[in-house]
């Protein structure tokens, strides 16, 4: 028979002594992180509350534009322009993109030229001389080069509408800051997914559309709204 001095430990006293033993972890009291927090509601809070009061402030004034049809008409219009100018310019700046990666220096040299140009000149520059274009190029003429034959022509006024030239001008300057975003993205995606692709017999065509862009897609879309 076994004595009480010799009997094994139970589950409850091992857990005793492993709670006994484990470490307390008192967390780290950050008071400056809390003051400057502080601080910054308060002085958010203070803001607020003076623009509120501001008598030089005609609020209602304020209100009523925000339901102008003026100002909803041209919000309108914004929004129209963004939307079309971030689809070509996603699909412009993905062929760029490719063109940069490609082995091609002639490729490589274009497209490098491009997003070089139109990501140093101002917005605002751009916008206007797209505007103005009309004033340059007076027809817009697609036939056979050296000969009398036309097969299409228009004047340069009726087709650049100041939307069009706004269009044109953002899709410019935009495609060129995502191209990067696209480019980035494609380099991210491990080069073992192109050797894979070639080992299953894709082509590069397949390779970029069905393996590269998906997995690259991860990478573009959250970094493309730095775009804007």
């Amino acid at each position: 028979m076994t004595s009480p001095e010799l009997a094994p430990p139970s589950d409850q006293t091992e857990r005793r002594r492993e709670t006994a033993d484990e470490e307390i972890v008192v967390p780290l009291r950050h008071y400056g992180r809390t003051t400057l927090a502080v601080f910054a509601v308060l002085l958010l809070l203070g803001i607020g509350y003076g623009l509120s009061t501001n008598p030089y402030i005609a609020w209602d004034v304020v209100g009523q534009y925000f339901v102008n049809g003026s100002i909803l008409r041209g919000l309108g219009v914004t929004l129209q322009m963004t939307v079309l100018a971030m689809a070509i310019g996603l699909v412009l700046a993905t062929v760029l993109a490719i063109m940069r990666l490609s082995e091609s220096r002639v490729l490589n040299a274009i497209a490098s030229a491009y997003v070089f140009f139109f990501r140093g000149i101002p917005m605002i520059v751009l916008l206007i001389f797209v505007g103005n274009l009309g004033l340059f190029v007076k027809e817009i003429v697609i036939g056979i080069p050296f000969t009398d034959i036309v097969f299409y022509q228009v004047s340069m006024q009726k087709v650049l509408t100041p939307f069009i030239a706004s269009v044109i001008g953002l899709v410019l300057v935009a495609s060129a800051y995502m191209s990067e975003i696209v480019r980035g993205g494609l380099l991210a995606v491990n080069r073992g997914q192109y050797q894979a692709s070639k080992a299953l017999g894709l082509n590069g065509g397949q390779t970029l559309r069905f393996v590269v862009l998906p997995q690259a897609l991860r990478v573009i879309i959250p970094r493309s709204g730095t775009s804007w």
